[in-house]
């Protein structure tokens, strides 16, 4: 019984966020960094692993402002860390992991997150 009710404690909240996060709009300025989608079809739950790396990679200061409005510290230090794409130049690598979210250098596996230009 208490399986069935953290899996539903679980989906409720999950469904809770969900419906939270519609309610935020796409800002149109980052169609540019976000160029695999239209804004408007972009959702900010669904497709945050998208937008959290691209605005990391290509987001201007102001960007990366409306980012840590949008998605709470510890949520985008989660999906940086679990869900790696490999988008990143050395140099934006460093200033997202280091100067945007503060992560320990140890705790990154950089050969996931390098972009290759093989």
């Amino acid at each position: 019984m208490a399986d069935e009710t953290s899996l539903f404690q679980s989906y409720l909240g999950r469904l809770l966020y969900n419906k939270c996060m519609q309610k935020v709009a796409m800002p149109k300025h980052l169609q540019g960094i976000l160029w695999t989608k239209k804004s408007e079809n972009l959702d900010i739950g669904n497709d945050r692993i998208l937008i959290i790396h691209h605005v990391l990679r290509y987001g201007t200061i102001s960007d990366i402002a409306w980012l840590l409005k949008t998605y709470s510290r510890k949520e985008l230090v989660a999906i940086f860390l679990t869900k790696p794409i490999a988008v990143y130049s050395p140099a934006a690598l460093h200033f997202a992991k280091n100067t945007v979210l503060n992560i320990p250098e140890e705790v990154v596996h950089e050969q996931q997150y390098i972009q290759s230009f093989l």
